[in-house]
């Protein structure tokens, strides 16, 4: 077969390729479409709102993750930290304002009668202070209540027909309130030794507390809430000897329970 014809023959059935890809006009016969997202550039209103909206939301993100104003009108609840002295590091920190060297003097047994309002959310206690028979515990329990050593302690002890008992900053805030190795301390920084009497324990009598077998005290009082006479020296075991006197609010006494809050211990003297 003739080259020629042989060539025809191989291409039967076949179009050249420029009659596949265009059509008569010349034009392309299928236009080329991309795909996502590159149509997207094609479009130039979807390109422009889909623009909008990428700014859109970084401008609301970054409004998001923008860091909060910490100094707003409310107080936080924050502990105040101690105040130290950057130009001097070993200045010590703030005093505890519950803890003294010592009681100072500031009774004058001899020209005045004491007398003390304890103030609770159930009302006023007043209590007549015996200067005369127990002057170092009427001092030491008049310097602690000027100095307000007592002011939003609680009640930490309360038992009926027993006694009512406060003045312990330890018990108070650990709230451990029944553990024996705390009952009867109470550590304002120094102590103070106990003034042997003939008063008894009757209710209404105040007397301070102390740990078993000690012979001083610290800043613990208890109320007597009944006839305590066991107590008393020559009782079966230790002796509790009062310097006060509930003499109005044992109506007040009565309704104490544990965890109530002395308010004030406020001090009043007049002359003799």
């Amino acid at each position: 077969m003739p080259n020629k014809k042989r060539r025809d023959h191989q291409h039967i059935g076949q179009e050249p390729k420029r009659k596949r890809a265009f059509n008569a006009e010349g034009d392309p016969a299928e236009k080329y479409k991309p795909g996502f997202p590159m149509n997207l550039f094609l479009n130039t209103k979807i390109f422009v709102v889909v623009g909008i909206g990428i700014m859109a939301g970084g401008v609301v993100l970054a409004a998001i993750l923008q860091p909060q104003d910490s100094t707003g009108s409310g107080d936080l609840p924050e502990a105040t930290p101690t105040v130290i002295d950057d130009e001097d590091p070993d200045a010590e920190p703030t005093p505890d304002p519950r803890q003294f060297d010592e009681a100072d003097e500031v009774i004058d047994a001899e020209a005045y009668d004491y007398s003390a309002v304890i103030t609770t959310e159930h009302g006023d206690i007043e209590i007549d202070l015996f200067e005369e028979v127990a002057p170092n515990t009427v001092n030491n329990f008049v310097f602690l209540a000027q100095n307000g050593f007592f002011d939003e302690l609680r009640w930490h002890r309360v038992e009926d027909g027993f006694v009512a008992q406060a003045g312990d900053p330890l018990t108070a805030v650990d709230r451990d309130l029944h553990d024996p190795s705390r009952i009867g301390q109470g550590n304002p920084g120094y102590s103070t030794e106990e003034e042997p009497n003939e008063l008894s324990n009757e209710r209404g009598t105040i007397a301070m507390a102390k740990a078993s077998g000690a012979t001083e005290f610290g800043s613990q009082f208890f109320i007597n809430l009944d006839d305590n006479t066991f107590l008393d020296e020559g009782g079966p075991g230790d002796s509790f000897y009062p310097f006060a006197e509930v003499v109005s609010g044992m109506d007040v006494v009565d309704q104490l329970q544990v965890d109530d809050v002395i308010e004030s211990v406020e001090i009043s003297e007049e002359e003799k």
